[in-house]
């Protein structure tokens, strides 16, 4: 998925799908990629300077807090 987020990036253009919950929206699909919590699968969104690593994962101290954008 990493490749894909960063063409996304690259061309300024990335869907995606959300639900609107009473503390923010929860995001299910990016470029049309829905979740599959039932297999772990599911979306992190990080609030980062540049792009990671994907062998240096980024911590979960950069998980986007709730609400915020």
């Amino acid at each position: 998925i990493v490749p894909l987020l960063r063409y996304c990036l690259k061309l300024n253009t990335c869907s995606f799908e959300a639900t609107e919950w009473p503390n923010g929206h929860y995001v299910h699909t990016i470029a049309g990629y829905k979740e599959e919590p039932s297999r772990y699968h599911y979306w992190l969104l990080y609030q980062m300077s540049e792009l990671p690593e994907p062998v240096n994962p980024p911590g979960n101290n950069l998980i986007t807090p709730v609400g915020e954008q």
